[in-house]
């Protein structure tokens, strides 16, 4: 089920991850024109989309892959409370012995933080100063809300959202080595830090 649902969902996440990086090589004009508006909020907004839409940026790029797995991850929470024929059914005999419950040993949690604090490493960081705060939030805070969530989740859903980090981490390693948009987005990123 994971391997379909991200095979079905793999667009989105690549557009993601380019327009993120994208948005990391537009850093430094975009520290300039807060600098030149800074007191005038309304018209910074105004130059700021004038920006993201002559490089062809899209901020909200960034939550759609999250968007498009909450429904999924809902979907699958309720099957998993409801599904009689999951109850007491093994899925690795020994350690997950129901998917409809969750994980006695708190391994499958504990996995899931790891896995999403390098998947959050793996994925592209602006240069943007004030966006840092939110990024640090969605970098460190998501995987510990997600590993506290875990902890109660049925150990089904606890499984499709690790599985899910894991392919988005090796997603974002493709996206990173041979993506041909995503690397030449890089070499403009080192390019505008060496001319910092």
């Amino acid at each position: 089920l994971t391997f379909v649902l991200k095979a079905v969902t793999l667009q989105w996440p690549a557009r993601s991850t380019r327009s993120m990086k994208a948005m990391a090589v537009l850093g430094p004009p975009h520290k300039a024109l807060n600098e030149k508006y800074k007191t005038d909020k309304q018209r910074l907004q105004v130059e700021t989309m004038a920006l993201y839409k002559e490089h062809g940026v899209n901020p909200l790029s960034g939550c759609l892959p999250m968007l498009v797995q909450m429904p999924i991850w809902w979907a699958l929470y309720r099957m998993l409370e409801t599904a009689g024929e999951l109850y007491l059914q093994p899925f690795i005999p020994g350690w997950i012995n129901d998917l409809t419950a969750a994980d006695p040993t708190y391994v499958l949690p504990i996995l899931l933080v790891v896995t999403m604090f390098v998947q959050a490493k793996l994925t592209p960081q602006t240069m943007d100063p004030s966006q840092k705060t939110q990024q640090r939030m969605m970098q460190y805070g998501m995987p510990l809300v997600f590993g506290a969530m875990a902890f109660v989740f049925p150990t089904g859903l606890t499984l499709y959202i690790f599985v899910s980090t894991i392919l988005s981490a090796l997603q974002n390693l493709y996206m990173n080595k041979y993506d041909k948009k995503s690397i030449a987005l890089t070499e403009q990123l080192k390019q505008a830090k060496m001319a910092k």
